[in-house]
Formats: structure tokens, C-alpha cells, sequence
């Protein structure tokens, strides 16, 4: 994944959990994907793989597409 796209995931896996209020540890619950994996993905820290950015879309009712959009930026 570029940098781009990972700093753009992570700025918009971020903003989607607030708004919907859910800490890192409830969207993690969601998403069946550890904490601090969580917060690895939100600092950019990590790479995640498709199937992962899946199971968080799904999570946050939205789409792989929202969550790769770097419009916001």
C-alpha cells in the first residue's frame, strides 16, 4: 500500500470510529481484530491486509472504497 493510502485509510478508519463513537477496543470487538492492531492501522504503523480493511468496513458500515477515499485530505 503507498503512503498516500495509508495515511489516507488511517485518517479515515479513524474518523469513521468517532463518529459513530466507538472506541478502539468496541471496534475491534466488531471487526474480530485486536486493539491494538486497531491503533497500529490509525497511526499508520501498519499495513493492513484487504481482508482486514473488509472486516473494518463492514464493522463501520461503509464502504472498502470510503475507507481508501483520500478525497477528505
Amino acid at each position: 500500500m503507498s503512503r498516500d493510502v495509508l495515511v489516507s485509510f488511517a485518517e479515515n478508519l479513524r474518523r469513521r470510529r468517532k463518529e459513530l463513537g466507538l472506541s478502539q477496543e468496541q471496534l475491534g470487538a466488531r471487526a474480530n481484530i485486536q486493539m491494538a492492531d486497531i491503533s497500529r492501522y490509525e497511526t499508520g504503523s501498519r499495513d493492513p491486509r484487504i481482508s482486514t480493511i473488509a472486516r473494518l468496513a463492514a464493522a463501520l458500515d461503509v464502504s472498502i472504497a470510503d475507507l481508501l477515499d483520500d478525497s477528505r485530505r
